[in-house]
């Protein structure tokens, strides 16, 4: 079978499968098109759209992959690994304390926060994301604790300078998408220049991290990468951060 993948996240999932070799880059010649789209239409036969809208939903994607791929084994192995991921980086996080204002920002002009599964990442790494909180999901109680998979967020939203300040944060993390790393660090130098960036409780203290936008942008496996990132820095656990983005921190 060969798949053309119409999305970073697609490409990824086959990757993380160790099916990358099935990829080609001619839809023409694609058995199977693997594509991501917010509210997809009715599917032709040989497409598969996912609209993952949290983390569970991205796990599940990669199950249905494996399967139409004819590998549901290997679908269930990587699934059973990455949440084996996600639970022990959060046995790191404190249930009982109410977490700091983190302000994630993925566009600078004009200023703009994640929605989907960002503000759900962060909300269970032990922080809060008062300007695009999450939700409990129909039928899903307070969805607490554990249920907190069941909470969901809406789509990104745009704020002022004024209601970025507005929550004090203690935590700020430049995700800016479609930059790499080096991209993004020239990008917000005006921004971090700007008085009212400078008072916020993040810059003082020292709390202030940049990281390649498609990191929490991309709804594939990487978001446990991105998940072990914030719970090691919003918590002081600098080990378990990956690696690859110990680096971060800016100020």
């Amino acid at each position: 079978m060969r798949v053309h993948c119409q999305s970073k996240a697609a490409s990824e999932i086959l990757q993380a499968l160790g099916l990358a070799h099935l990829m080609t880059p001619d839809r023409t010649q694609a058995d199977l098109v693997v594509t991501h789209a917010p509210r997809p239409d009715a599917e032709s036969p040989n497409t598969l759209t996912l609209s993952p809208r949290t983390v569970e939903d991205t796990f599940d994607d990669i199950l249905r992959v494996a399967e139409a791929l004819g590998e549901p084994a290997r679908g269930l192995d990587l699934v059973v690994r990455l949440r084996g991921r996600l639970h022990a980086a959060q046995d790191f996080v404190n249930p009982y304390l109410d977490g700091p204002a983190v302000l994630i920002l993925d566009s600078l002009d004009p200023l703009r926060l994640p929605g989907l599964w960002v503000p759900q990442l962060v909300e269970r790494a032990g922080g809060q994301f008062p300007w695009n909180p999450t939700s409990a999901a129909h039928e899903a109680g307070a969805a607490a604790g554990p249920q907190m998979a069941y909470r969901t967020a809406g789509e990104a939203v745009t704020i002022s300078p004024t209601q970025a300040e507005m929550h004090r944060p203690e935590f700020v993390v430049f995700a800016l998408v479609g930059q790499s790393l080096e991209e993004a660090r020239d990008a917000v130098r005006e921004v971090t220049a700007q008085s009212w960036f400078q008072s916020l409780p993040a810059v003082h203290k020292g709390q202030v991290a940049i990281i390649a936008g498609d990191t929490l942008a991309t709804p594939g496996p990487g978001l446990v990468e991105a998940f072990e990132f914030l719970v090691g820095f919003l918590n002081g656990r600098e080990e378990l951060i990956p690696e690859g983005l110990r680096d971060a921190r800016i100020a």
